[in-house]
């Protein structure tokens, strides 16, 4: 788990947030590209910040399941950061989230990237259990049914086959709700991919 900005917010597996702060609102996140720089260390390019808001870069080793978040630093606004004291042969996974006004941002996309001895260093989207970005929202309501809609970041190899999310899968926070529904597509304003699936309980929705 790692502290973001001083203002207790947690992120674990999934990398959901609390936003809180005193007006304002919640920057849009950013977009990432990760680079090998040398053997034991790797350098993040941050694009497309809402305005100049803080970008702090998290980390975790896959080798202890990915779930132990590390502080790789941050900076104001687009540009490079670069994460030093890696080990050579361990598979990364890195995120950015923003932060502005006392809010954070949602995560932005996620990049794995095994650290190589050599320069063959090849970063991937990430390509594990997509993440909810947002609350889901009451798409259509009768007295007899309510469906769901639910947005999740994706990367850009990932399909809706791979995160299961197809049309007759369940939503992976709760398996009580089939997805009637599901589209890929860009998130609005960014280079970020995301599925929007529609959801409900009832089994008998054609």
């Amino acid at each position: 788990m790692a502290i973001i900005a001083g203002s207790m917010q947690e992120i674990g597996t999934g990398g959901h947030f609390i936003t809180e702060g005193a007006g304002g609102s919640e920057p849009d996140p950013c977009d990432i590209a990760v680079a090998r720089l040398s053997a034991t260390s790797l350098r993040v390019t941050i694009t497309n910040s809402d305005g100049t808001p803080t970008n702090y870069v998290l980390y975790a080793a896959t080798s202890d399941g990915g779930d132990t978040w590390l502080d790789g630093g941050n900076r104001s606004g687009d540009g490079n950061v670069d994460i030093a004291g890696l080990t050579t042969g361990e598979t990364y996974v890195v995120l950015v989230v923003s932060v502005s006004g006392g809010y954070n941002s949602y995560p932005s996309n996620r990049v794995e990237i095994l650290l190589t001895a050599d320069a063959s260093s090849t970063p991937e989207r990430w390509m594990g259990f997509p993440h909810l970005l947002e609350p889901p929202k009451v798409h259509k309501q009768t007295r007899d049914l309510t469906i769901y809609q639910y947005t999740y970041a994706m990367g850009v190899e990932m399909t809706l086959s791979d995160a299961s999310l197809e049309v007759g899968d369940t939503i992976p926070e709760d398996s009580d709700y089939e997805i009637i529904q599901a589209e890929r597509k860009k998130r609005s304003g960014t280079a970020n991919e995301v599925a929007v699936v529609l959801a409900t309980k009832d089994t008998l929705y054609a």
